[in-house]
């Protein structure tokens, strides 16, 4: 089971991914629209995944239902 969360490491990596694409876009190897549809993917990516874990979560613990999910739910919650 999983007890540290790495929060770090990815804001990081965001960060570094982020101004990579940025440095592209300046520097005229990547379109304005191509930057910001690439965030726009990665934002939509990483609210559904949050948002779809919360409400699992939510509708498991409001329901009481006791099923079984192969992996820490609430970790992949926190990370994502």
């Amino acid at each position: 089971m999983f007890t540290r969360y790495n929060v770090s490491p990815i804001a990081i990596a965001m960060v570094l991914v982020y101004v990579s694409s940025f440095l592209l876009y300046k520097g005229g190897a990547m379109k304005v629209a191509t930057h910001r549809k690439i965030w726009n993917v990665l934002l939509l990516a990483t609210f559904l995944l949050t948002g779809v874990f919360g409400l699992l979560l939510a509708i498991r613990i409001d329901y009481v239902l006791t099923f079984s999910i192969p992996f820490n739910l609430i970790f992949w919650h926190v990370e994502a």
